[in-house]
Parts: structure tokens; C-alpha cells; sequence
């Protein structure tokens, strides 16, 4: 079934053009499997963009701060909007999220073997 997704992309963490390279190819992966896509640049505006948008699901391809923080998904869950299930799981995680976003702690996490996770080796 098709649905239409909301690529959240740019923002104004120093990793902008990075983000808005991989949003813009997460479109593309999404339309070229049917479902309609709205591509967000986003701003300090977001929640009015997203409440004109209305998507079914929004995919977070924030980097920087401002998308590993875990402020836009908490945003997006008092919002009522439901995640990309791959940036959810971390979500429902408590705690986890900022982890899950966070390059550095997810490695250190994964190392460890967090719970129900093996340790891995990173290169």
C-alpha cells in the first residue's frame, strides 16, 4: 500500500548539505516504489510544514544535532506522526534514542552489547 512520506532533510546543523544529499536520495528510493513523497527542508517552521504536509509516516534524514538528538523525533511523536519504523525502534527505546542517533554512543553501545544485542567490532 502506498503512503505518503514526509523526508525531513537540511536543517541548519553544520552537516545541512549532507543531509539534504541523503534526503534527497531517500525520495527517490521512496517514489521509485510508489509512494508520494513530500520532501521537507527543514526550518524552524517544521511542525507548521508538517501539519500542512500531513504525511502518513516521516523519514528523519537530519544529520547533525538537530536530527541525532532525538529532539525532532520527540517532536514528532507529541505531534502524533508516526516514524519511520527504522528511526521508531530507537524511539520507543526511552533513553535509547539519543543513543540510537548518536553515532558515537551507538558504537560504544554496540560494542558492549547493549540489550538483546550481540557486541560487534566496528572498523
Amino acid at each position: 500500500m502506498s503512503k505518503h512520506v514526509a523526508v525531513l532533510m537540511g536543517g541548519w546543523s553544520a552537516e545541512r548539505a549532507v543531509s539534504l544529499v541523503s534526503g534527497a536520495s531517500v525520495a527517490e528510493a521512496l517514489r521509485a516504489r510508489g509512494h508520494r513523497v513530500t520532501e521537507i527542508d527543514v526550518d524552524r517552521d517544521v511542525v507548521q510544514q508538517l501539519q500542512t504536509v500531513q504525511p502518513d509516516v516521516v523519514f528523519n534524514a537530519l544529520h547533525g544535532r538537530i536530527g541525532e538528538d532525538g529532539a525532532i523525533q520527540g517532536l514528532l511523536e507529541v505531534m502524533g506522526l508516526a516514524l519511520h519504523p527504522f528511526r521508531r525502534s530507537c524511539l520507543r527505546a526511552g533513553d535509547g534514542q539519543a543513543h540510537c542517533q548518536n553515532d558515537l554512543r551507538t558504537r560504544r553501545h554496540s560494542l558492549h552489547g547493549g540489550p538483546g544485542h550481540e557486541p560487534r567490532r566496528f572498523p
